[in-house]
Formats: C-alpha cells, sequence, structure tokens
C-alpha cells in the first residue's frame, strides 16, 4: 500500500521541488576574478570613482595604459580615469534572458493559485486538485518563461582591487590633507 498525501501535502510537495530548482537555477560558477587580466579594451566594466564622477558608471573600455582608462559611456563623451581613482570595479560575464527562473518563478504561482482555488472547493477531488495543480503549473510556467524572455539581465564580476596608496597634499585654502587612493 502506497502512502497518499492529501492536497495539502501534495501543494507543499510541489512548492518545495519548485523552489529546490529555482535555487538550483541560481547557483552557478564562481564569478570572482582572480585578476585582472580580463580588462581588455572591448570589455563593458561598470566602476566607481567618487574623485572624478558621482555614482556608478557604466561603458566599455575604448583604451588602457598603465595609468588610465578611457571608458566610452553610450552617447557621452568618452570618459578617462585613473586607475588610482577607482573604488570598485566590475567586469561584465555578458547578458541572459532569464526564461527559466521566469518559468520556474510561474509555474509556482500557477500551482499555488490552482490549489488555493480548487481546495477552497468542497466538490473538487483529489484528483481534480493535482490536474489542477498540474495545469497551473504549465501554464503558469509559460506564462513565466514568455515575460523572462523579454527582460536582458547583466552578469557582473568583481574585480579585485590590488593596490592602495597613502599620501599627503594639499587643500584648497589652507592645510594638508591625508589621502588613500585605491587602484587595481
Amino acid at each position: 500500500m502506497t502512502p497518499r498525501l492529501g492536497p495539502a501535502g501534495s501543494l507543499g510537495a510541489a512548492v518545495l521541488l519548485v523552489s529546490m530548482l529555482a535555487v538550483a537555477a541560481e547557483a552557478g560558477p564562481d564569478e570572482t576574478q582572480s585578476s585582472t587580466s580580463s580588462i581588455l579594451v572591448g570589455t563593458r566594466i561598470r566602476f566607481h570613482a567618487p574623485s572624478v564622477v558621482n555614482g556608478r558608471v557604466e561603458g566599455i573600455v575604448i583604451e588602457k595604459d598603465s595609468e588610465s582608462l578611457l571608458v566610452g559611456i553610450n552617447d557621452r563623451v568618452p570618459l578617462r580615469v585613473s586607475r588610482q581613482a577607482i573604488t570598485q570595479l566590475d567586469v561584465s560575464m555578458g547578458r541572459h534572458r532569464p526564461v527559466l527562473k521566469g518559468a520556474l518563478i510561474g509555474a509556482a504561482i500557477g500551482m499555488t493559485c490552482f490549489a488555493i482555488t480548487l481546495g477552497s472547493d468542497s466538490s473538487s477531488t483529489s484528483g481534480d486538485i493535482a490536474a489542477g495543480i498540474g495545469l497551473g503549473a504549465a501554464g503558469g510556467a509559460l506564462w513565466g518563461a514568455g515575460i523572462g524572455a523579454l527582460f536582458k539581465t547583466d552578469s557582473w564580476s568583481s574585480v579585485p582591487l590590488e593596490r592602495i596608496q597613502v599620501g599627503l597634499g594639499p587643500t584648497r585654502g589652507r592645510g594638508v590633507a591625508l589621502k588613500v587612493s585605491v587602484g587595481f
């Protein structure tokens, strides 16, 4: 004799299975770069350089030398940034469309909605509920995959900053300031 799960147990098992698949889909290879060798001309980067620009800047490396990077930023004039000024640097690992993630999320939503709807109906049998959950999962997965196909997401990998320099420099007006500079 095989043990049978009731509607609540079937729903719980199905939600657990979908959530495990979603976690497995999110897990991937370690994206941490071990060196700056991936920063080549043509590489898409995003960086933070508070002394040069406010906020995070995203663009393509047009030119590089030992002292600076020339970054093309959309339709603006290219920006030359000193390597010393960069405090955070990420390299693009590519773009992808999250179709699988959308399908998994949609399947979970579809299963849940059908289970709640059919579970609240007292005339539904366990076979009807199971078929409804399956139908909800399939419909939700198609819906979620379609939404996932509409969007592109970026994958970024952080590049470790290797040098830290400390120095003293004059300030505007009177005085001397301690300067900490981080480069890669």
